[in-house]
Formats: C-alpha cells, structure tokens, sequence
C-alpha cells in the first residue's frame, strides 16, 4: 500500500466523516433485563453493592485485600482466568481455573473499574465502560 501526500483529500475525508448522520434502524433490536457486572478491588465492589439502583449486579472480585469489607455475592477471581465476550445486552463473563474448571456470569453490561481495564481493546467500544478509557479520553 502506498500511502501518497495529499492533504486536500485528508481534509475533505475528515469533512465528509463530520457531515455523516446515521440513520436509525430496525434491523437491530435489543432487550434489556438490567443485569451488571462489576469488575474491580474490594473498596470498588463495595462501592457497587451499595448503589441504590434496584438492578440486580454481580460483583467480581480482582483481588482480596486483608481487613477490606467485601460484599458476601462476590465472586472471587482468585487464580483463574476472566474472559468477557459479547455485546450490549448480551455479556459472557468466563472465569476459568487452572483445571479447565469454568464458572459464567451472563449480563447485559459490564463495568470494569480497575485502573488498568481487564481486557484490553484496540478500539474500545462505546458499551466498555472501564477508568482506564474514561481517563484517557477513550
């Protein structure tokens, strides 16, 4: 690929990206059941568990910190692995221990709190709810 020195087309490209209006359509539908799973420390979690949002939210633990209160739902990642596939309204959060043993935690969106995100995204999308991309502008 050969890339060549023309300015006036970079412009006009740019231009004509702003000037795009999409079009809403039907041909996707979405349902919502209000599930959340929330990544994060122990004081994140506990954060979480007291929002007064009548959802129901699964909180996933990173790490246990000695004397940190942690909520009695959450769940401990421990020495396993955690693998999040899927979209809006439709999450898969896998954890898996070094045995192959699985454990999978269905949502509808996931909130990763972490300074550095779980799972990391060339291009985050616009349901990846992480510190990481809020903080650099991502």
């Amino acid at each position: 690929m050969t890339v060549s020195n023309h300015p006036e087309a970079r412009i006009q490209a740019l231009i004509m990206r702003d000037e795009f209006v999409p079009i809403p359509t039907s041909l996707i539908s979405y349902q919502s059941n209000g599930h959340i799973i929330v990544i994060g420390e122990s004081a994140d979690l506990a954060l979480a568990h007291n929002m007064t949002l009548d959802l129901p939210i699964s909180l996933i633990l990173v790490s246990d910190v000695l004397g940190e209160s942690v909520p009695t739902n959450a769940i401990y990642l421990a020495d396993r692995t955690l693998d999040i596939a899927g979209y809006l309204g439709n999450f898969r959060v896998t954890l898996t221990d070094s045995s192959g043993s699985t454990e999978v935690v269905t949502a509808d969106l996931v909130l990763d709190l972490n300074t550095q995100a779980i799972k990391k995204y060339r291009n985050p999308a616009t349901w990846l709810f992480t510190s990481e991309y809020s903080t650099n502008g991502g």
